[in-house]
This record gives C-alpha cells, structure tokens and sequence, in this order.
C-alpha cells in the first residue's frame, strides 16, 4: 500500500474551521507546547476563529499537534459547561481509542488551520 500525503487546503469545511463572526473560542483550548515558536499570538488568533465543537471531547480533553511543535489541548465539553462558555454539546464525541484520528495540524497563509490527512491507496 502507498500511503500519501495530502495538505488539506480545505478549513475542515463546515467540521470546525469555519465559525460565524459572533462564535468565539477563546478560552476554550490550553496551548501546553510552545516549541520555541516566537509568534506564537498567530496560534491563538486562529484558535480563537476556529469552532472545534465537532472535534472535542465530551469528558476528556484533546490534544492536537502542529507541524512546528505546539500542541494545543482543546477542553471538553463538560468543562466548557462548567465555566459557561457556549459549546455546542450535540456536537461532541465521546472518547474512544480505536477510533482515534491524530492529524498534523498547521497554519495557512491565511491564518486558518489546516489539517495533513493521510490516504492510503488500495493499488
């Protein structure tokens, strides 16, 4: 099997990328690594455009990993709940290991994050 690489030029579509104007994400996420990137206010603007609702955890946090090392860890639903920051709880998931997608993230020219999406082709 070949496996290939594809940048996904896309903003995870209507997933969690693009946001209505009045949606804020900020205080919704924990960047734990910073890996010595010095710009690091680029991370926090696209975070707090992006809507990550489809893609958190309803119990558990998330970490989602960047190309240049920062990883970020989006917090759960019920601890967004608790500190009444708007989440959308029909949109979580719960947690389950073997179904588990760990994508490279990174950011685009445009300030979006984009997400590196491994295919395998069956030929």
């Amino acid at each position: 099997m070949k496996t290939i690489n594809i940048f996904a030029l896309i903003f995870l579509a209507s997933s969690f990328i693009i946001t209505p104007k009045l949606y804020s994400q900020k205080n919704t996420y924990k960047i734990i690594e910073k890996n010595n990137v010095l710009n690091i206010s680029e991370y926090r603007t696209a975070m707090d455009k992006a809507n990550f609702d489809t893609y958190r955890y309803i119990q558990k946090r998330r970490k989602i990993s960047f190309d240049t090392g920062v990883v970020i860890e989006l917090l759960s639903v019920y601890e967004l709940q608790a500190l009444n920051i708007p989440v959308d709880a029909s949109k979580g998931r719960i947690y389950n290991k073997n179904g588990e997608t760990n994508p490279i993230y990174r950011l685009g020219n445009n300030g979006y994050i984009l997400a590196e999406i491994k295919t395998k082709n069956g030929k």
